[in-house]
């Protein structure tokens, strides 16, 4: 059986991520997402370390999010009144793991494993994803321009049929 190989570029890849260091967790999660949604998976938070004594974080771990399993109670029920949920569990290794060095106040790669074992989602798929669902600030901003009355209940017509039918 021979080992498997990796081209240059995912060697190249592997350095420049575990060469790679933060100024905050937040940025390392905002990193390692934007490289989750280039990929073409979605990303979640796993276990957290504390510093001993403090309540600082000293550890975060990433993973897909197709990582772990559904526990196996709950994949065999036959007297549920509901159908199952679909599995969208499939144990990928995919994890990183980035620490705290505290003397030099950065964030650094601890842990880095790019192994998946599901299909990818396209780049016209990644944005349903769940940690890619994200909306700007420019939408942010058009929703809050938007009149309240577009909220309210289409059968009181609320402003609209004040507008329309001189009601109010």
């Amino acid at each position: 059986m021979s080992a498997p190989t990796q081209t240059l570029e995912e060697l190249a890849e592997y350095e420049y991520i575990v060469e790679k260091t933060f100024l905050s967790e937040d940025n390392g999660y905002e990193f390692f997402n934007a490289f989750a949604r280039n990929k073409g998976f979605s990303l979640r938070k796993g276990k957290v370390t504390r510093a001993p004594n403090r309540d600082d974080i000293s550890s975060r771990q990433y993973l897909c999010s197709k990582a772990g399993a559904r526990q196996p109670k709950f994949l065999i029920m036959e007297d549920k009144k509901r159908r199952p949920r679909p599995v969208t569990r499939f144990e990928c290794p995919f994890e990183v793991v980035i620490k705290h060095n505290p003397e030099m106040n950065v964030w650094y790669v601890y842990k880095y494993i790019d192994t998946h074992n599901h299909v990818m989602a396209r780049s016209n798929e990644v944005g349903f994803l769940l940690s890619h669902r994200r909306i700007s600030d420019r939408q942010k901003k058009r929703n809050l321009s938007i009149p309240d009355c577009w909220s309210k209940e289409i059968s009181n017509y609320g402003c609209f049929g004040a507008a329309i039918w001189g009601t109010s």
